[in-house]
């Protein structure tokens, strides 16, 4: 999922990101990060492996160190047609 993922990083930050392959049910290996980026992860799992995924976090946190979470919000059946709402779900 990360291959290619550098080429939506601006060049002049690119020194300060790095991507890598992790298993969210472990302990964050990389401790320290001012930002942990969460792209699409949450919606695919319960709110119990969500909990799980960011607890797994905390030990790697410094203080003001920052979780993004970049996900989908569904909106409320009936809300969209019928086709965008399949699509969506």
């Amino acid at each position: 999922m990360i291959t290619g993922a550098e080429a939506g990083i601006p060049e002049e930050l690119r020194s300060r990101v790095s991507f890598m392959p992790y298993d969210f049910f472990t302990p964050q290996p990389v401790r320290g990060a001012d930002a942990y980026l969460f792209r699409w992860i949450f919606h695919s799992r319960s709110d119990e492996y969500g909990v799980q995924i960011l607890r797994s976090q905390i030990p790697a946190l410094k203080e003001g160190a920052r979780i993004l979470i970049n996900e989908w919000c569904l909106p409320e059946p009936g809300g969209v047609s019928r086709w965008d709402e399949g699509i969506m779900r």
